[in-house]
């Protein structure tokens, strides 16, 4: 049975096709959010579990932080007395995040250019290090005047428990004392 004119593709060359454009969908996808450092093989819907969990909790930390931008816009910034002269400093610096997904964990660290001097962060990767969590991925940006890192963790047995609260205290003093 021969088409004749334009031919008609073939059901399993549409399949094909569809399916190579998934696997194309899904590998942008996975590149687009943190890895998994797992040695076991995780199943596709599993994956997109944890990257539809990740994008939620994304959208909840964008909104927190629209909330936290604005109420900043309307505090603006201080001016604070040192040594009789007027200094301008930002009234919310320094601001640190530690968020855990899973076995993924984010720390963001923003402080002041001038302090950024005395802040190293080699100190914060350490102190990551203590606590059980591999830097996967590290991004800084200097803008205006500030220092901004951001760190995305894989953490090992995350079902031990990767207590956020004592690395957020543990990070706060390790900043706080370079300030």
């Amino acid at each position: 049975m021969e088409h004749q004119g334009s031919a008609k593709p073939e059901r399993k060359t549409i399949e094909k096709l569809r399916r190579m454009n998934m696997k194309a969908l899904f590998s942008k996808l996975m590149a687009l959010t943190p890895q998994q450092s797992s040695k076991e093989a995780i199943s596709m819907p599993d994956r997109l579990g944890e990257v539809i969990e990740y994008i939620k909790n994304f959208e909840k930390n964008i909104e927190v932080l629209k909330e936290e931008r604005d109420m900043l816009k309307k505090k603006g910034v201080k001016i604070e007395e040192e040594e009789g002269v007027g200094v301008r400093k930002n009234s919310y610096l320094p601001i640190i995040k530690v968020q855990a997904l899973g076995s993924s964990v984010e720390v963001s660290i923003v402080v002041e250019v001038c302090s950024s001097d005395r802040f190293r962060i080699h100190d914060v990767v350490l102190a990551l290090q203590e606590e059980g969590a591999e830097i996967v991925n590290a991004n800084f940006n200097t803008m205006d005047d500030k220092m901004i890192a951001v760190l995305h963790c894989q953490v090992s047995d995350y079902r031990v428990g990767f207590d956020t609260g004592r690395v957020y205290e543990k990070l706060r003093t390790l900043v706080q004392r370079s300030l």
